[in-house]
């Protein structure tokens, strides 16, 4: 099995995640991050990551924790801000403020999250 493949298989243990998630390869860090079986200290770390594409993977993990996603819809990468306000268990209170950005990628991310009040997808 590759590595890219280990880091997004959600049958890979935690402690073997945590091992990939130091991997220098960008794409392999980025699978730990979307996988819903890293471990929540993995993902903390993985949300600081130089690579806005690492942290756009964490904000849409299911098993990210609310504080987290709310951490990251502050991010400074719009890109980043819009994945979060994807995930469903991003709280309403932070939807709503994602919803008022200027930047169609961040108010995309939350039209098109599930969880989203419909009252707030209406103009």
């Amino acid at each position: 099995m590759s590595l890219e493949v280990e880091a997004i298989d959600p049958g890979t243990n935690g402690e073997r995640l945590e091992k990939l998630a130091g991997h220098n390869s960008v794409v392999v860090r980025k699978g730990v991050a979307s996988n819903p079986s890293t471990p929540v200290a993995v993902l903390m770390a993985l949300a600081t990551e130089h690579d806005r594409t690492v942290r756009m993977a964490v904000a849409v993990n299911p098993a990210a924790p609310v504080d987290l996603l709310t951490t990251l819809a502050g991010d400074d990468s719009e890109y980043v801000r819009g994945w979060s306000g994807r995930n469903p268990a991003t709280p309403v209170e932070t939807l709503m403020s994602l919803a008022d950005e200027d930047e169609d990628v961040v108010r995309e991310g939350v039209a098109s999250n599930p969880a989203a009040p419909v009252d707030l997808l209406t103009v």
